[in-house]
């Protein structure tokens, strides 16, 4: 999903001719917004799933991969090598989701649950207005 993400973000780079600090920074800024959205209206016991159960799961499963998806398309925008991007969101992926994993386990249900929401929104927002005051020149 990745890899489909990154041709379809070069896709769309090449019919529109967009600037990507400007997508990534829009990308970043919703992403945080509604992260934040999210951890301010629901419980921890309300965004919790039963991952015994194959329906759940295979939901699970289908929104990961369009995160991947929208990943892979926002790195087709960052002027950088794909196989070193690729390597490097494969590690960190697996590196937190065993994290996640063991946190998981030893902590219980409910420890964190929004938290950790609060805490991607603030951050996924603060790197989308850096960049925006860098596009705009205050920083």
């Amino acid at each position: 999903m990745l890899w489909i993400g990154y041709v379809f973000g070069d896709f769309i780079r090449s019919i529109t001719g967009w600037e990507h600090q400007w997508i990534l920074m829009l990308v970043l800024l919703l992403t945080g917004l509604r992260l934040l959205i999210k951890a301010f209206r629901s419980s921890a016991e309300e965004s919790a799933f039963d991952l015994r159960n194959v329906r759940v799961l295979l939901f699970v499963a289908f929104a990961l991969g369009m995160n991947t998806l929208i990943v892979g398309t926002g790195l087709s925008f960052i002027n950088q090598e794909r196989s070193h991007s690729f390597l490097i969101f494969s590690i960190a992926s697996l590196s937190l989701s065993v994290l996640g994993l063991i946190l998981g386990k030893k902590y219980g249900k409910y420890e964190f649950g929004n938290k950790f929401e609060l805490l991607g929104g603030f951050i996924l927002c603060g790197i989308g207005l850096k960049i925006a005051l860098q596009l705009l020149g205050v920083i």
